[in-house]
């Protein structure tokens, strides 16, 4: 599911997207209040927001660039610690994208990494941290009250993503929680009302 997916953008779009988001998200919280609370995720504040997206970054680019199928944590990886000076949280930001771009591109999109779905490629990393940036610009943007756009087709492909994710947890990490989700038989039927993207599909 996840290779045909993928293949409907490609990788090279995703790595462009990626630093684009990146880029949006520093812009996004550039000079705002890093301590106000996001709306959207009551438990964090701005500030925090902004270390769970970059530490991902930086994370998965050490996944891939030790070719590890394990999984690892985040306090192995010296990179993914929230710089002391807020002013350098840009800059944080954007070079933990590019290194994960450059991360892919090195050692192949296809190569086998350790992720936390049935998608097991390095390029897996690509799409899964751009629709993290998309989503975590979006709630930034909610709590410092700023302006949020988002191409028709990209976001058409972060609905899909979310329905696989959803269907790869529930073969790989199967839970009760999850099991009254699996149904029996029936289908879901998305139409879009965005131009040029018709009918999302079942």
């Amino acid at each position: 599911m996840s290779d045909l997916a993928v293949a409907a953008l490609g990788f090279d779009r995703f790595a462009v997207e990626l630093c684009a988001e990146a880029e949006a998200f520093a812009g996004t919280v550039e000079g705002a209040d890093l301590a106000l609370r996001v709306p959207t995720c009551p438990e964090w504040t701005l500030e925090q927001l902004v270390h769970h997206v970059g530490r991902a970054y930086y994370w998965a680019t050490a996944i891939i660039t030790s070719g590890t199928t394990r999984f690892i944590p985040f306090e192995s990886v010296p990179e993914a610690v929230l710089p002391q000076q807020p002013g350098k949280y840009g800059y944080w930001l954007r070079d933990g994208a590019r290194q994960l771009v450059c991360a892919v591109a090195e050692a192949g999109a296809g190569s086998r990494v350790w992720t936390w779905a049935q998608d097991r490629r390095a390029g897996f990393w690509l799409r899964r941290l751009t629709f993290e940036t998309v989503l975590r610009r979006a709630d930034a943007a909610f709590a410092a009250g700023r302006p949020y756009e988002l191409a028709a087709d990209l976001a058409a492909d972060g609905v899909s993503e979310s329905l696989e994710l959803l269907a790869s947890r529930m073969t790989v990490n199967p839970s009760p929680a999850l099991a009254s989700l699996a149904g029996t038989g029936q289908t879901l039927h998305l139409h879009a009302t965005g131009d040029g993207l018709g009918d999302a599909g079942e």
